[in-house]
């Protein structure tokens, strides 16, 4: 047992491993930034100005949305249920899903399935593709 102590291997890390090591430990014990934020306080006031205008500026700029700017008429939807739950209990409980997107009368068609298997990887996992009527057919 004693023999295992003294011929106990040192763990080997990757070299990035040991740079980012390195770099963190000094960043750590380090107050250099701090202090050159003190010692230039107006510079420091200012960069922070830039950087908000600067966001401002690139929020207006660059396009963002939550919905894509072409519209394709489909819905995909994942639903998930209790990691112990049996495959006839998601069977019913997907078919409830189903019930409720089939009365919806701004949908055209629909198919539905569970299990692992397409982005879902879990036996508790189902999936829900959704085609939808054309916006001037919609009630």
């Amino acid at each position: 047992m004693l023999t295992s102590r003294c011929t106990h291997a040192q763990p080997q890390h990757s070299r990035i491993y040991n740079w980012s090591e390195k770099v963190l430990t000094k960043c750590s014990g380090s107050t250099t930034g701090l202090a050159s934020g003190h010692a230039h306080r107006l510079t420091t006031l200012f960069v922070s100005f830039a950087v908000l205008a600067a966001t401002i500026v690139l929020f207006k700029i660059i396009p963002l949305g939550f919905f894509p700017n072409q519209d394709t008429g489909q819905i995909f939807g994942i639903t998930e249920a209790a990691q112990d739950i049996s495959y006839d209990a998601m069977r019913a409980h997907q078919m409830q899903v189903a019930a409720i997107v089939a009365a919806d009368t701004n949908v055209a068609g629909f198919m539905s399935s569970i299990g692992a298997g397409g982005s879902t990887v879990a036996g508790n996992s189902g999936r829900i593709f959704m085609r939808l009527k054309p916006r001037s057919s919609a009630n």
